[in-house]
This record gives C-alpha cells, structure tokens and sequence, in this order.
C-alpha cells in the first residue's frame, strides 16, 4: 500500500508546480513571441485592441523582459506558444505608459495587468528575481523597501504598493465603470480591496506558503491565519449574499482585485470554500471566467490537498 506521507509529499509538489503554471498562464496573456537574439530575454506580445467597450483602440504590453534566466520559457517555446507581431506602424503599438515590476508569481498584480490589458493600456513588465543581485539592485533603485509592485512611468514617476497601482492604471480610462460611479462607490472600492489586500491575501500565504516550503511573513500562526481567512470569507459570502458584485450590481475593481488575491486559496481550500461560502465561490467563478481575468490568469488549477487545518466553526 502507499505510504500516505509520499502522496501528500506528491499534492505538495503539485501545489508547487500548479502555482509556477498558472504565472506561465499569466505571462502568455496574449501570446508571446521569443526573441532568443536579444539580451536580456524580451518576449514581444501581440497587440490587444478594442476587448472591452470603453478601451481605447490601443495594446497591452510592449516587452516582458526577464532579468534572469526563466525555466517557463521553456513552456512558451513549445507549441503553446502562437506567433505574434506588433503593427509599428501604428505609433500607439509601439509606445509604453511605464513599467511594473512583479513577483513570479504575484496575486496582487493579476488586477494590475487585466485592467491594463482591457482598457488597452501598455506596460513593459520586469519579472524580479529575489536571488538575483542584479534583478534585487534594479528594485532597490525605484523602490528602497525592495517590494513588489512597482509601477515606473515612462516620465518618470515612481508609485508604490498594489491598491493605489491598480487605480491608477485603471483611472487612465475616462469612460470605465470600474472605479464605481459615486464617492461613496469609490471608497467602498478602497474598503474591499484594503480588506483583500493587507487581511485575506496574508492569511493565504500564511497557510499554504509553508506548504510548498516557504515562510509566512505577516501573520503570526496557523490559528491567527485561520480565524482571519474563515472571518474574511464569511464577510465575502455575506456581502454577495446581498449585492450581485461587492458595490452593488456593477462590476468593479474591488472584484477583479479581490478575485486576484484569492486564486491560490481557492486552488486548495475549495472543496471547504464550496459548501461554506457557496455565495463567494459563485462570485469568485463568475469573476474569474470573464475574459479580462481569464486571458491573464489562464486555467485555474483546483488540488485535492489533504489539509493540516481545522474545520472552521459553524459561527465562522
């Protein structure tokens, strides 16, 4: 009989692996095309043009540039990867706002470009690398607390943590119903994504970060990232318990950020997640199959993981 040890070691591994694939998904976005002859490794992505109502009739993004070697690159030279080209005659093709500087991978930044992607907004994306002393100097240099994202403006400017990146390169749109359509609106958008960034994401990497043999950085134990995790959900579930999205029944940043912050727990913890918060695993769905996210985070992977927690309570 199979020793049990060896097949959780093997969902682990899994757990691992589908993490690295899905920032594969997001780093094809559109399909890249290699270009071996440049140094450092650039992948041109094809223009994107008109996919949502308000976008300008403008690209995504200008080159995805590693600073470091990338074993993905091995998936994008297989016959996933569809030939793509830039139309330089068009101005607007070639020409980038800024650029970001992200994690491989980093759930906070999946808004970030599905938003720039939809609205036509170009951006050159940096991949950092921890344990390169090059990639590691290039972040100090726009961003002394070595944190990630980073968005650099072609002019320039220098803004820092993912909540304010993310309206910023969404508020380039005149026209987008993403940032709500009153005050009130725009600060319940800041309540939800403040609460997804700084409370649910943590509690996530908390619990699964250890699972794949990294360290959790913000909370203090399982049971302190339990409580926060169950705690956030139900406030989710009861949310959309009673509005379609988080601001009423217009979809908004606060759910394409929300949903970002949430992929991986929802790899793992989707079977509890389903017959506990079944309102917030509608919502999640919902979200995540519509094309701004999905072109970006690619296939969601769900894992069967035997988990090392506790059920949560019914009052939880």
């Amino acid at each position: 009989m199979p020793d049990e040890s060896d097949s959780t070691g093997s969902q682990i591994s899994s757990l691992s692996t589908s993490i690295s694939m899905w920032w594969v998904s997001v780093r094809k976005v559109v399909g890249f095309q290699l270009n071996p002859s440049t140094q450092p490794i650039r992948l041109v992505p094809k223009a994107v043009r008109n996919l949502v109502s308000y976008a300008p009739p403008v690209g995504l993004i200008t080159t995805l540039t590693f600073l470091v070697p990338d074993p993905g690159l091995v998936y994008l030279r297989s016959d996933h990867r569809r030939e793509t080209h830039i139309d330089t005659s068009d101005p607007c093709a070639t020409m980038s706002i800024g650029t970001i500087y992200t994690h491989d991978p980093n759930p906070r930044s999946t808004a970030i470009l599905a938003v720039a992607k939809a609205q036509g907004v170009k951006l050159d994306v940096i991949i950092h690398d921890k344990k390169s002393e090059e990639s590691h100097g290039q972040l100090l240099r726009v961003n002394p607390l070595g944190q990630v994202p980073v968005f650099v403006a072609a002019n320039g400017y220098v803004l820092t943590e993912c909540v304010p990146i993310a309206l910023y390169i969404t508020s380039l749109s005149d026209t987008t119903t993403l940032l709500g359509s009153s005050r009130r609106d725009y600060y319940d958008i800041l309540k939800w994504m403040s609460l997804a960034n700084s409370d649910l994401l943590p509690a996530i990497g908390a619990l699964i970060l250890p699972l794949i043999g990294d360290r959790p950085q913000v909370r203090k134990n399982t049971d302190d990232s339990l409580q926060a995790l169950y705690t956030d959900c139900r406030t989710l579930n009861d949310q959309l318990s009673q509005t379609k999205y988080l601001i009423g029944d217009t979809l908004t940043l606060a759910d394409l950020f929300t949903v970002g912050t949430m992929v991986h727990g929802v790899m793992v913890f989707h079977k509890l997640w389903d017959t506990r918060y079944p309102r917030m695993m509608e919502w999640f769905h919902e979200i995540y199959e519509m094309p701004m996210i999905k072109e970006v985070a690619g296939d969601l992977h769900l894992l069967d993981i035997p988990l090392p927690f506790p059920t949560p309570p019914e009052e939880i």
